[in-house]
């Protein structure tokens, strides 16, 4: 069909032809309209549906299939003026901000079919809505152009005064996994992870590394202790290595680093390092004593350090020494304390090897970088085809006193993890143990402790019953749910506290800032541990009303006990799941003008994205434990801090198995007592 003889007038809407067409069913009929105006636009309507518009000055061309009879129009505007151009932003900015652009009120009778935008600095974008952020201060003319569907162009203009950026009185973030790469007898070389900036410039300016023989490092002495040189930090997420040199050899070195931004920020003090030098080959004189009380390494892939916290025999303990699973090592003694394994297999990512010694030469600790606790005791286990777990115990334990360290969270889940534990305990009952103790740092389940809806389970319970029935005589784990937890356990059992470790970190951080502080509680089930924190740290409380509406861990704010308007809230509890419970409660407390939160709990599980979403709203830190092994993208954020608990379950474990009080840990009941370690 060919239609060369219509033109509409200009400024009007007319109807080109209309008509009524059938073909077979699944046909196609093709339909094309040349010699038009040039400057019209025009539709082609079905049943008066509009289906299509011409793309094309002066025809249109389409087709349909059909199998039925349908009334074709062709319609066509006449477009003389020019589109409307309508600019919507904030005319007032700073160097780095980002403003949005919105053109979408810019209109035209037929249509706007192309926006552009240009920000006067010689940058362009097109888009109905942009955003964009100047990188100079200054003054810029912001202008958009727009086009209708004939060619018709118009703009409009606006302009926006750029100022300097605000001072940055963010901190960059603190270096987390400060460690020791290499030691010798006159030198030790440290490695980091590059922490970078509050993400202003991405990169830290300087590091500020610093040592001492004496005392731990800390924010107490840290200004104190003696500075190293540094290199210029690399960006965010590299890797980071320094020789210290010019030690003494035999010498216990203490190092921590901290980390500036441009305008001199200082992020908080790492973790501490504790480094044993090597001795000295060419001394011919005495030989030192070696060094007590444990000093821990963290090891590589490739190499485990380990410090003994009494003089060991060299031969007795090289012939005894065991990892499993099974990894060759050559052993090469420092001094009598101290030992180097060098592997000679690689390690696989996230598996947990236990060191086997003698009795008498047990090791206090040893970590992977995984972070795995290993046992005292040595034992193989794998997963069958079927999907069942294997336990094989391989050294001789009757009449030991059993220590199976198992932390119920999910890895790969929970449910391994339990039955892990409870098939590890049936294998050391059945080769006689003389006493298992299940150590659980984290103990799973803790919230399902009471039928409080129709035809739900006390998993809580049922857990403490199989555990038992498995053969574990006692139980030792740290900051259940609620303390009634421990009724469940028909075996006798000792739970242990974070809560110093998080009251002596938080009154440093309130002896170096003070500022007008209060703790927050987002659950009253915590309430009673919370109000000892608050007497020690000398705060008021606020508690924040909580209700749960499903069985799916969300939560929502409904009241607020308490005076909210401080400076600054300390957000603590006992785990963080989902962070629904401490997503709403930063949001209650920047609703009451609070302009610096800490986050602090014992358990940070933080199911899904917990860790993203808590970060997110603008947190200083969130300070937890190490009860709980984070993914290596949680660790990676470096608002996120980890205490170290080990210590605390090593001294627990030396006194249960020497038969001393784990009581006198406590004073006041229900705080630990900080280690005292000669």
């Amino acid at each position: 069909m060919e239609i060369t003889t219509w033109a509409p007038q200009a400024d009007s809407t007319s109807t080109a032809i209309e008509f009524v067409a059938e073909t077979a069913p699944g046909d196609t009929m093709w339909f094309n309209v040349t010699g038009l105006r040039a400057d019209a636009v025009y539709d082609v309507h079905v049943d008066t549906v509009r289906q299509s518009r011409s793309r094309d000055a002066g025809g249109i061309s389409f087709s349909w299939s059909f199998s039925a009879s349908h009334t074709f129009r062709l319609v066509a505007f006449v477009d003389t003026g020019s589109p409307v151009a309508i600019v919507n932003a904030r005319q007032e900015s700073s160097v780095g901000e980002t403003v949005t652009f919105d053109g979408s009120g810019s209109h035209d009778d037929t249509g706007i079919i192309r926006h552009e935008w240009a920000f006067g600095d010689g940058t362009t974008a097109q888009g109905e809505s942009v955003q964009y952020a100047y990188r100079f201060e200054g003054s810029y003319s912001v202008t958009l152009n727009v086009w209708d569907a004939v060619g018709n162009s118009g703009s409009a203009s606006l302009t926006v005064r750029v100022s300097p950026a605000a001072p940055d009185n963010i901190p960059p973030f603190s270096v987390m996994d400060l460690r020791a790469a290499a030691i010798g007898e006159n030198y030790v070389v440290l490695v980091w992870t590059a922490p970078g900036d509050d993400g202003d410039t991405g990169q830290a300016s300087s590091y500020d590394v610093r040592y001492r023989t004496a005392g731990p490092t800390n924010s107490d002495n840290f200004d104190t202790s003696t500075p190293v040189p540094t290199p210029v930090p690399k960006p965010a997420g590299a890797l980071e290595q320094l020789n210290v040199s010019g030690l003494a050899s035999e010498t216990i070195y203490w190092f921590a680093i901290r980390v500036a931004d441009e305008v001199t920020n200082w992020s908080p003090v790492s973790n501490p390092v504790e480094v044993l030098t090597s001795e000295d080959p060419s001394d011919s004189g005495p030989e030192r004593p070696p060094a007590v009380n444990g000093v821990w390494f963290t090891p590589s892939f490739s190499q485990l350090d380990v410090v003994f916290s009494k003089s060991m025999n060299r031969s007795s303990v090289g012939r005894s020494l065991i990892i499993n699973p099974r990894v060759p090592f050559r052993v090469d003694w420092v001094n009598d304390a101290h030992v180097t394994l060098f592997l000679q297999a690689q390690l696989l990512e996230g598996t947990a090897y236990l060191l086997t010694v003698e009795p008498q030469a047990a090791v206090d600790k040893a970590v992977t970088e995984q972070d795995k606790l290993l046992a005292d005791e040595g034992f193989t286990g794998s997963i069958v085809p079927n999907d069942n777990i294997f336990v094989k115990v391989l050294e001789n334990v009757r009449e030991h006193d059993v220590f199976v360290v198992q932390s119920l969270v999910a890895n790969p889940s929970v449910s391994d993890a339990i039955m892990e534990l409870l098939i590890m305990i049936d294998a050391f009952r059945r080769a006689s143990a003389g006493r298992i103790t299940a150590v659980m740092p984290f103990y799973a389940y803790g919230r399902s402790d009471k039928k409080d809806q129709p035809r739900v389970p006390i998993t809580a319970r049922l857990l403490a019953d199989l555990i038992g029935v498995a053969g574990a005589d006692r139980f030792l784990t740290m900051d259940m749910h609620q303390m009634q937890l421990q009724g469940f356990f028909s075996i006798p059992g000792d739970e242990l506290s974070a809560r110093n470790l998080l009251v002596s970190d938080l009154a440093s951080i309130l002896e170096r800032e003070p500022e007008d502080t209060a703790l927050v509680v987002p659950d009253l089930g915590y309430a009673n541990p919370a109000r000892k924190v608050a007497e020690r740290l000398s705060l008021p409380l606020v508690f924040m009303q909580k209700t749960h509406r499903d069985n799916t861990g969300r939560s929502e704010i409904v009241g607020v006990i308490g005076e909210i308007a401080h400076k600054r809230a300390i957000i603590i509890d006992d785990e963080i799941d989902t962070g629904t419970t401490i997503v709403n409660t930063i949001n209650v407390l920047r609703d009451h003008g609070v302009r610096e939160i800490i986050v602090g709990c014992t358990h940070a599980t933080l199911s899904l994205d917990a860790a993203e979403r808590i970060g997110s709203l603008g947190i200083k830190e969130l300070i937890t434990t190490d009860t709980v092994p984070l993914r290596p993208s949680q660790r990676d954020r470096g608002k996120i801090r980890v205490l170290s608990v080990a210590p605390l379950f090593a001294e627990a474990i030396r006194r249960i198995h020497e038969g001393e009080s784990v009581g006198q840990l406590f004073e006041p009941p229900g705080m630990q007592l900080p280690l005292r370690v000669p």
